[in-house]
């Protein structure tokens, strides 16, 4: 086994950790400057949106194009295909370029080498992904009635375009979605 040097963890190690420190700074300069009562919600949305891109850049250097790149298409599904199938097209394409940006990353780039491991972060975006698409299903196409409370809860109509994509890349992962 070949020993990694230390000096490529910790310029992950570091980049990592200053993203958390900002995150958090941030969260806090968001909450009493960007305060809901203060400003609208589409300006929080933008904003969040915006961080969230910059960290993963930051983070994850060029790789998290892969998150852009996931979450538009499967944000062009939702806008594109109908409410009745969305749900399943959404799982299917976001499992899919997931598993294909795990095998290319292990067995094409970095075999047997340590590297910003994306797929990670990826695999939680792929989550929201699915979820925001089966909300969306449940709250445009099953009946309210017969949903049980708990899911009658989580269930959200198409109307909220720019919560949806807050929700996808933003750097919190609070649902705002009603």
């Amino acid at each position: 086994i070949k020993k990694m040097p230390l000096n490529k963890y910790k310029k992950y190690t570091v980049n990592f950790v200053v993203c958390q420190l900002c995150a958090l700074l941030t969260a806090v300069w968001f909450r009493l400057y960007l305060h809901p009562s203060k400003t609208s919600p589409f300006v929080r949305h933008v904003v969040a949106t915006l961080l969230g891109i910059y960290f993963a850049l930051f983070c994850f250097g060029w790789y998290a194009l892969h998150f852009l790149l996931q979450s538009g298409i499967t944000y062009g599904i939702m806008i594109l295909t109908g409410v009745e199938h969305m749900h399943k097209y959404c799982l299917v394409v976001a499992l899919g370029y997931l598993s294909f940006c795990q095998i290319t990353r292990v067995y094409v780039f970095d075999y047997g080498m340590y590297s910003a491991d994306f797929t990670g972060p990826m695999m939680v975006i792929t989550q929201k992904i699915t979820s925001v698409a089966f909300e969306i299903h449940d709250g445009e196409c099953v009946l309210l009635p017969h949903l049980p409370h708990w899911h009658r809860h989580h269930s959200c109509s198409q109307s909220c375009e720019t919560q949806c994509k807050t929700i996808l890349l933003g750097f919190t992962s609070s649902q705002v979605c009603v």
